[in-house]
């Protein structure tokens, strides 16, 4: 008998130790089959397993399983309730677990620390706050449920001062503190009370350990490492999760190698340092390779393929492995398409889910929000069962990055909990909206803000071009870690002070691939190619985001060749890498190889369709990127605002005046996109391009904003074009109440009086500049020859081969006007003779690096020019004169567009 009753309880020891492994791993399948196991068998009763079963329930967020299984109970005793509580506190349901709370007839201490474990995981501290006061006695674990919610939420000063009141500290206590500064980045915080914590365990040491893999230093976490006594799984894989941090792959491979064991984690660190390497195949060879497969390690996979938008890689692990019951495979699956922007593959995931818990709400509201779908993101938030502070925080973010900030700052104050995350939020959303002074008082009003919130305030002033306030804000973190350093260089390189950037760049010990890839972006903007290239190839560990910025860097600088070299040498690419070389040659006039490249994207999302629309724009292929549009619809990607840019665009280079009014006026009626200021302008310019200038004023007049530079800019410039002096010179008189020192509004309107022979007028204008000490733009043309930047000015002669140039410009001259060029004086306003204009005509900057190229560069190689101003109608014709006569494809990138020339011919059609 005794034996007997031994044989049962190991049973029993075997099934509630199964259970707990499929409730740790989620996996909810193998825990239905060892629930009908237990229903058909002699356990069938037991209500040690039937808890058991409703913890797992809850762990796999079934709630409506555990319930199902808790109704069935005979008689449920005190820690059935507690577990079925915590399931539905776990999975956000804070009212239902409330309710259940209140049920127990008799409360002891687990159902009151797991109600306070419940609204401190979610944030809810106030309601915790409350809970715990109304306890009879505390136990421990109330204690460190208390603090470890604070340092959570964010708020470490309470988390200290609850520590400090704790009676009697216990390494649980201490790792709760350790955890909570270590999780707000505050290292050396957190390295005070791990040195002062009297009896460190394991959990000590990997708290440590994990503090410093999060912040990216790799030094210190290697000493942590090498003292700790007794290394395990969790050190190991904390420490190949450092490597992931900085992505060095060397190092993680030798760790995970000299593993005596691996666990589903240890996988899934190493998989991601392979997939943020670009090294897909070596990651799927890892995966296959586990002794036994994990649902773990298929949502660790999906959330990688996602963070680099390859979502095609991320469908593919979800078909092959994903159970179809499974909750957390497939918001895995739908977090991978929102953190890609994927709205429509977002919408269709969700509608296919057989179950929608918080995290798939609000991921569908996020993605909502960050296509524009405001109304989308509102239904959505409407209808979530149970909102928690994930999902407020989600609705304040969709208002903000929507231009909606009173509705943004109307949710926070309707907020039950505010966590750092939701200050954080609304902070980007008043930095979002221009709010800047705004941001920095609620950052003020914050009692400890911590290096995360502070560092989204250096973000917001570098957006708003307050430098000095970004570095002012820098200066007050205490350790600055590397995350706030990137972001100190960021601002310094958008506002093109790259010696600061570099200075910063220098500084960080511990330098993560996105420090490496800032200061390769931050030259590159600059047009310092050489240097962008010299820190590209400095890189330890190059992944593809790397290879992204160089691609991008050598189409800012029109150096195609090389981007092509890069393209083609990735062993892996991702929808940005495609992306970008789709812009890229379609900017250039290759409309068949960006279609043809287009086609090979294995996935396309809406930026992908808005580049090729937008380079063909720019391009002058207006009736391609049209047709585009309507490709792209009935593929079912849908429009946002960027792409009616480019349509509009496209219909201003072209003059399809008809057609970008039909667009203009669909995107409210038939897409409810409501139109940017951006967008008025640009039908402004559609309109005034094309000569129609009366409508192009009245628009300007009743559009639901006050017209901006850009919206007169353009009208002055239809004007000058179509020599309607009298709208022209009302435009440029209000272009010059909002800036009487910019040259550009009396250069037009005294070009334009010159072009109707109205020389008094245009040296009255030019006679008003020297007065204001208004001096004009110098036009600047670049030229990039054997891997050296050549520069180019108008009247300047610094160049070391000045005087062969000139000679090579001369006898150009001469076979222009022989194959029948005449010079446009008219773009000169100078009081002197035809003859001298033009001579002042022939050493415009673009025509001096045409020459220079004519004679540096090998015949027939294409000549790529960047110029800062727009190309004058005079070096617009030269060009395709120059075009035809050298044999040479000439690409002209100017301050508004691309000019492809080629054999006497510009890829605008004469229209720009």
């Amino acid at each position: 008998m005794s034996l007997l009753k031994t044989q049962v309880r190991e049973l029993q020891n075997a099934l509630a130790t199964a259970i707990r492994s499929c409730g740790i791993a989620k996996d909810l399948a193998q825990g239905r089959k060892i629930h009908n196991q237990i229903a058909d068998g002699e356990h069938r009763g037991n209500l040690f397993l039937q808890n058991l079963i409703i913890q797992m329930y809850g762990k796999c967020s079934r709630i409506d399983d555990a319930q199902a299984v808790f109704n069935e109970l005979p008689e449920p005793n005190v820690f059935s309730r507690c577990i079925l509580m915590q399931a539905y506190s776990e999975n956000g349901d804070l009212g239902s677990a409330k309710a259940i709370f209140d049920q127990i007839p008799s409360h002891n201490v687990v159902s009151w620390n797991s109600l306070i474990a419940g609204f401190s995981q979610h944030g809810f501290m106030s309601n915790a706050d409350e809970i715990f006061a109304r306890m009879p006695r505390w136990s421990s674990s109330s204690w460190n449920s208390m603090i470890t919610g604070y340092a959570q939420s964010g708020d470490l000063a309470s988390a200290t001062a609850m520590f400090d009141r704790t009676p009697e500290h216990n390494v649980i206590s201490w790792n709760a503190l350790i955890t909570g500064y270590s999780d707000n980045r505050m290292i050396p915080e957190a390295k005070g009370v791990f040195d002062r914590a009297p009896g460190r365990d394991k959990i000590s040491w990997n708290a440590m350990l994990t503090a410093y893999a999060q912040s990216g230093d790799l030094d210190s976490a290697k000493e942590v490492f090498d003292r700790t006594p007794q290394q395990d799984i969790v050190s190991c894989t904390l420490m190949i999760k450092a490597c992931a941090v900085q992505e060095i792959l060397g190092h993680a491979v030798e760790i995970f190698a000299a593993m005596p064991d691996r666990n589903a984690v240890s996988y899934s660190f190493m998989i991601q340092i392979y997939i943020d390497q670009g090294k897909i195949g070596e990651a799927e060879n890892l995966s296959r390779r586990m002794p036994q497969q994990d649902p773990t390690l298929w949502t660790s996979m999906l959330s990688a393929y996602s963070r680099h938008g390859l979502v095609e890689e991320a469908r593919r692990i979800f078909d092959r492995a994903a159970r179809r019951d499974d909750e957390v495979s497939w918001n895995a699956l739908l977090s991978a398409y929102a953190q890609a922007g994927h709205l429509h593959l977002a919408r269709s995931t969700f509608e296919r889910m057989p179950r929608h818990d918080v995290v798939a709400w609000t991921a569908l509201i996020a993605v909502s929000g960050q296509n524009g779908q405001l109304e989308e993101a509102e239904v959505l938030y409407d209808l979530i069962p149970e909102r928690d502070l994930v999902a407020w925080t989600a609705l304040i973010q969709a208002y903000g990055v929507n231009g909606k900030l009173t509705e943004s700052k109307r949710v926070y104050a309707l907020m039950p909990e505010r966590n750092r995350v939701s200050h954080t939020a609304m902070i980007i959303a008043y930095s979002q909206n221009g709010e800047v002074v705004q941001a920095r008082k609620m950052l003020d009003t914050l009692p400890d803000p911590d290096q995360s919130t502070r560092t989204s305030m250096i973000v917001a002033y570098a957006q708003n071009g307050y430098i000095k306030d970004a570095r002012e804000m820098f200066d007050s973190i205490k350790n600055p870690d590397v995350i706030a350093c990137n972001a100190m260089m960021e601002a310094y390189s958008s506002a093109q002070m790259l010696d600061h950037a570099k200075a910063m760049f220098d500084s960080i010990k511990q330098k993560t691939l996105v420090s490496w890839n800032t200061m390769v972006a931050a030259y590159a903007q600059a047009g310092n190619l050489d240097e962008a290239k010299s820190i590209f190839d400095s890189i330890p560990h190059k992944n593809v985001v790397s290879h992204n910025v160089m691609i991008v860097a050598y189409a800012h600088n029109m150096d195609l060749a090389e981007a092509r070299r890069i393209f083609y040498s990735m062993d892996e690419k991702d929808t940005v890498t495609w992306t970008a070389m789709v812009a890229m040659v379609a900017q250039h006039g290759r409309l068949a190889e960006a279609q043809e490249l287009f086609a090979k994207m294995p996935y396309r999302n809406v930026v992908s369709w808005n580049s090729l629309i937008a380079g063909m724009a720019s391009c002058g292929h207006g009736m391609a990127a049209v047709r585009y549009l309507y490709v792209m619809r009935n593929e079912g990607a849908k429009p946002d605002h960027i792409t009616f840019m480019g349509i509009l665009i496209a219909c201003s280079h072209v003059g399809l005046v008809e057609e970008g009014w039909t667009h203009f006026t669909s995107m409210q009626g038939d897409h409810g996109l409501i139109p940017w200021r951006e967008h008025y302008c640009r039908m402004v310019d559609v309109l005034g391009r094309a000569g129609q200038l009366g409508a192009a004023r009245e628009l300007l007049e009743t559009m639901p904003f006050i017209p901006d530079v850009g919206a007169w800019g353009s009208l002055l410039g239809s004007c000058k074009t179509h020599s309607d002096v009298k709208l022209g010179t009302r435009a440029a008189e209000s272009l010059l109440q909002f800036d009487d020192q910019s040259s550009g509004p009396y250069v037009l309107l005294a070009n334009m009086y010159s072009s109707v022979g109205r020389v008094a007028d245009a040296l009255a204008v030019r006679n008003r500049m020297k007065a204001r000490g208004v001096k004009k733009q110098p036009g600047v043309s670049l030229i990039r020859v054997d891997g050296v930047l050549h520069r180019f000015v108008a009247g300047e002669a610094s160049h070391p081969r000045h005087q062969e140039i000139l000679s090579e410009l001369s006898r150009l001259q001469e076979l222009m006007k022989k194959a029948g060029y005449q010079p446009d004086t008219k773009a000169v306003l100078h009081s002197i003779l035809d003859e001298e204009k033009e001579v002042l005509l022939s050493y415009h900057s673009e025509k001096l690096a045409i020459a220079f190229a004519s004679i540096a560069c090998e015949p027939g190689t294409p000549i790529r020019i960047m110029k800062n101003l727009r190309v004058c109608s005079d070096c617009h014709t030269a060009t395709k004169f120059l075009s035809k006569l050298l044999q040479r494809e000439i690409i002209v990138r100017d301050g508004y567009r691309f000019h492809n020339f080629e054999n006497g011919t510009c890829s605008c059609g004469d229209y720009w």
